[in-house]
């Protein structure tokens, strides 16, 4: 058993330690989950800034229409 052992051994030592992506394979993996990051971090400052947009949407029909109808009653009758 030994004798078996000790060439495993040789093998692992000759070719290096094994690792799951190596070289061309790990740098492809690491850029592809870069540019994830970076849509990802993009989709959510789109999302937000509609968002925003939405919420200033409403604040200003708010304020027109509270605006309107105090117009309305400080307006003097006839």
């Amino acid at each position: 058993m030994t004798g078996r052992w000790a060439r495993i051994r040789l093998w692992v030592d000759a070719t290096g330690p094994a690792l799951a992506y190596r070289e061309g394979m790990g740098k492809l993996l690491l850029i592809l989950l870069a540019a994830f990051a970076v849509f990802m971090l993009v989709s959510v400052v789109i999302s937000a800034l509609h968002f925003l947009f939405w919420i200033a949407l409403v604040v200003v029909v708010v304020l027109g229409a509270l605006r309107l109808t105090s117009a309305l009653r400080h307006s003097p009758r006839r």
